[in-house]
């Protein structure tokens, strides 16, 4: 697949994952987990639209939404524990999540709650997740970083 077949399919994707629901607009009885996967598939499309600069562009929208799900209580089981931890990595790959202080605690109290222990535990579990290791480990390991630097 050459470059301009893969950002037509991510346009693709992004369109039917817009026309499935736009942001701030999903259908009502969605629950909290498939709200959270969908901001998180917009988040992972998102990460490949990238400027001259290679820096994604800031889409404040996305960026709110994903900050106020973040700020939401959610006790979940396992696997709703790990779909946060996914969207809170990927959301900081999408738009650079990782300097506020609400994703940070978020990250470490659901890093905590999983019982990871370091980074490579960490790709453990977003490996069962769309992650591409090139364009969203620097912003992952930015998070890690910050959610343990933080005391």
């Amino acid at each position: 697949m050459d470059a301009i077949e893969l950002y037509q399919d991510i346009i693709f994707l992004g369109y039917r994952l817009v026309n499935l629901g736009p942001l701030g607009g999903l259908p009502r009885g969605i629950s909290r987990l498939q709200n959270k996967v969908h901001l998180g598939l917009a988040a992972f499309l998102v990460t490949f639209l990238q400027g001259w600069d290679g820096r994604v562009a800031q889409n404040d929208l996305l960026a709110e939404m994903l900050i106020s799900e973040a700020r939401q209580a959610f006790n979940a089981d396992l696997d709703g524990r790990e779909t946060l931890l996914w969207l809170l990595f990927i959301g900081a790959a999408a738009s650079r999540l990782w300097k506020y202080p609400v994703w940070v605690s978020a990250a470490k109290c659901t890093l905590h709650s999983l019982k990871v222990m370091s980074w490579q535990d960490a790709k453990v579990l977003l490996a069962a997740f769309p992650w591409v290791d090139a364009i969203h480990d620097t912003s992952g390991q930015a998070l890690w970083q910050e959610a343990n630097a933080s005391g």
